[in-house]
């Protein structure tokens, strides 16, 4: 049960393993650039994306990566002082 070991080990370099899928690469380039500052994300991902996920699947992937960008650099305004510890 869980991620097979191989795939946790590939994950920096999903692009040349064997361990991914051509969908799960797509989805996987997504997060990556999206993390980007600035975002790295263009038309050519969501050609990508398109060939293996409908636009709501797509339109949660994003939901979920926003969420988090979010949240990290939020804790990081926190941390950084600007806005007060609950």
């Amino acid at each position: 049960m869980g991620v097979d070991s191989d795939r946790i080990r590939d994950i920096w370099t999903f692009e040349n393993s064997e361990y991914f899928t051509e969908a799960e690469r797509a989805a996987l380039r997504l997060a990556r650039d999206a993390a980007v500052v600035p975002n790295a994300v263009g038309p050519e991902h969501f050609a990508d994306l398109r060939k293996h996920y409908s636009d709501r699947q797509i339109v949660e992937m994003l939901a979920v990566i926003s969420l988090e960008r979010f949240i990290v650099r939020r804790k990081r305004c926190r941390m950084g002082g600007l806005l007060p510890l609950p």
